[in-house]
């Protein structure tokens, strides 16, 4: 790259395992600076992203890989609108976002205010009787959504659906990755069992077997152009969270209900917001 980039790198420490194939409670990931604007880039190495490592070098060797793309991208939404110092959030209507809870915990914690959520999202494991219990204790208050980050194998997934009966299945609104993709396999599960399925992780030219897109910008560089989208982030930090709400508040293909998160109005300021804090970081150059 032609222009000094700078990094900053970070820690996410989550209580429990953050997701089916992930054991660990500590994600690296890092900040860049560019062009006067931030952006967040936090790979998944157990879901398949090379590490933090190989997507920095890329930057370096200008080479960029898509979701080094995407996290330069954000810095230039966000540079742009700082240089001109304009909050982005001004006047957008911040979209409404589901709940997400944890399968480890669901059962031994309090349910949150139904009155508050319509929507709660159940990260889950291959222990789909446990699933199904949650399912049942929380499906009359509340519409589910399931991810399984592809952990399940085409068995235990047609047992699982085995199990749900007509009311479960009309409070499901999709089940995100519960097998690896396969867009043949998907479309026949979806026909015959009248679910949705959502499709996250896989190639991304995929354009069949699901119903429902889940995009995290922080992840994939472009907007998906078709199929209701669920936006979300990608578990990072607090940063990458917003620039999620904010594509999901100006995006024309959004689905209603996000998994964009908590959003903290006292961060907003020029661009992304976060001012005071981004401007304390100890900043490195990429080289």
């Amino acid at each position: 790259m032609n222009q000094i980039i700078q990094f900053h790198k970070y820690e996410k420490h989550f209580e429990t395992p953050p997701n089916a194939k992930t054991d660990e409670i500590v994600i690296k990931g890092a900040l860049l600076k560019y062009n006067f604007g931030y952006g967040c880039l936090q790979p998944w190495p157990t879901l398949g992203d090379e590490n933090l490592k190989y997507h920095l070098n890329s930057i370096v060797n200008d080479t960029p890989t898509e979701m080094a793309q995407a996290a330069l991208k954000c810095c230039e939404v966000d540079g742009r609108a700082r240089r001109e110092q304009i909050n982005l959030f001004d006047s957008l209507d911040l979209p409404k976002y589901h709940q997400t809870l944890n399968c480890l915990d669901v059962l031994n914690i309090q349910i949150p205010n139904f009155d508050e959520f319509t929507h709660i999202k159940i990260k889950c494991n291959n222990d789909i009787n446990n699933i199904f219990e949650i399912i049942k204790k929380i499906y009359k208050n509340v519409i589910i959504r399931l991810d399984f980050n592809s952990c399940l194998t085409v068995e235990e997934f047609l047992e699982f659906i085995s199990l749900l009966k007509s009311e479960h299945k009309s409070k499901i609104d999709f089940i995100e990755d519960p097998i690896p993709y396969d867009s043949f396999l998907w479309d026949d599960i979806q026909t015959k069992s009248g679910l949705n399925l959502a499709f996250d992780r896989g190639p991304l030219h995929a354009d069949s077997g699901y119903k429902i897109r889940i995009w995290k910008p922080t992840i994939t560089l472009s907007e998906p152009k078709s199929y209701p989208l669920c936006i979300t982030h990608n578990m990072d930090h607090e940063l990458g969270m917003r620039y999620a709400t904010y594509r999901a508040a100006t995006s024309k293909y959004s689905s209603s209900i996000h998994g964009t998160g908590y959003f903290n109005l006292s961060q907003n300021g020029n661009g992304l917001g976060m001012d005071e804090y981004l401007e304390s970081l100890k900043w490195d150059t990429l080289r």
